[in-house]
């Protein structure tokens, strides 16, 4: 059983157990301190503004409402309310939420695209001038990745991955076609799940 009461203007519930914990000794509204408070009668903690919670059974589609004292009965009560139901979406509404949601992740995926492009050219870049690729190796590798780098740059991740595998790794080296192709596939797994 739950004991109630306002307290400044807020109405704080105690279950049995809180009542024990923190009313075991207690200062009356006549000035006297009681021990086992929460053992007193239902007059005196009536008195003492502690009153019975009744607390509702809910249905379906029902919750409990902010609780209130009820002078009539003399007890903290909550009012049943329900739950609101959001209205149906319209089919219009539903094709602009996954056209919204489509636009955004190719948008997504089309920053991806130019921030994986930046890095690769950049890395190409300084390999070419540290001296670890030559000028001409540079540019066979740039324009044959072209077709790749088109997609990705679209936004276009599968068809990118599409356009690596058919280069294959004869032209381009093997340590760069896997390290490409593992870049592909971890992309797509992480952002192609729907």
């Amino acid at each position: 059983m739950y004991k109630a009461r306002n307290e400044n203007g807020t109405i704080v519930v105690y279950s049995e157990q809180q009542m024990k914990h923190k009313f075991n000794r207690f200062q009356l509204n006549d000035g006297s301190d009681v021990n086992l408070f929460y053992t007193s009668t239902q007059e005196v903690l009536e008195e003492n503004g502690f009153f019975d919670v009744v607390v509702p059974t809910l249905m379906a589609g029902e919750r409990l409402g902010d609780i209130y004292f009820d002078e009539g009965q003399q007890i903290f009560a909550y009012p049943i309310e329900e739950i609101p139901i959001p209205p149906a979406k319209t089919a219009e509404e539903l094709q602009q939420e996954s056209l919204t949601s489509e636009t955004e992740k190719y948008i997504q995926r089309t920053q991806d695209g130019e921030n994986a492009y930046a890095k690769i050219s950049a890395e190409f870049r300084l390999a070419k001038l540290s001296g670890g690729i030559s000028e001409e190796a540079h540019a066979v590798i740039e324009s044959t990745l072209i077709p790749v780098r088109n997609e990705v740059l679209a936004g276009q991740w599968i068809s990118g991955l599409r356009e690596l595998e058919s280069i294959g790794s004869g032209i381009i080296g093997i340590d760069l076609y896997t390290r490409l192709l593992n870049q592909f596939n971890d992309y797509i797994a992480a952002n192609y799940n729907d």
